[in-house]
């Protein structure tokens, strides 16, 4: 049955999660870890092309207008967004690293021996 809560509209944190998965798959063992950043900034772009100018975050954006719908500020929408940034900034410290063995990662939100990302989750690479 298709989705029909609210007109069935794109969900900001489905879309934040399809590009934390895309990050996850450019900061391990593959071939194609440039694609998957791309394919997750892609999914980025998407969110920022529908994020109002205030910056807040609704449950999903209506089909028709592109504007956000249901559930306003909704806290998990934001979640998503800081667990996408930091998965996006573990990718390209992957991306970056030298040689083949890149970072070994102790199950924390960064690699052994890199500090703390900076307070800024700018979007840019």
């Amino acid at each position: 049955a298709p989705d029909t809560y609210f007109g069935g509209g794109a969900w900001y944190a489905t879309t934040l999660g399809a590009a934390s998965l895309c990050f996850m798959q450019a900061a391990g063992p593959g071939e194609d870890n440039l694609a998957s950043l791309r394919r997750g900034d892609a999914y980025m772009a998407t969110v920022r092309t529908l994020t109002p100018a205030d910056g807040s975050l609704a449950e999903q954006v209506d089909r028709t207008t592109g504007h956000p719908t249901s559930a306003r500020d909704l806290s998990w929408s934001y979640a998503v967004f800081l667990e996408a940034a930091r998965l996006r900034r573990r990718a390209l410290a992957y991306l970056h690293a030298p040689g083949p063995a890149r970072f070994s990662f102790n199950g924390s939100s960064r690699p052994v021996g890199m500090r703390a990302p900076d307070a800024e989750l700018a979007l840019s690479g």
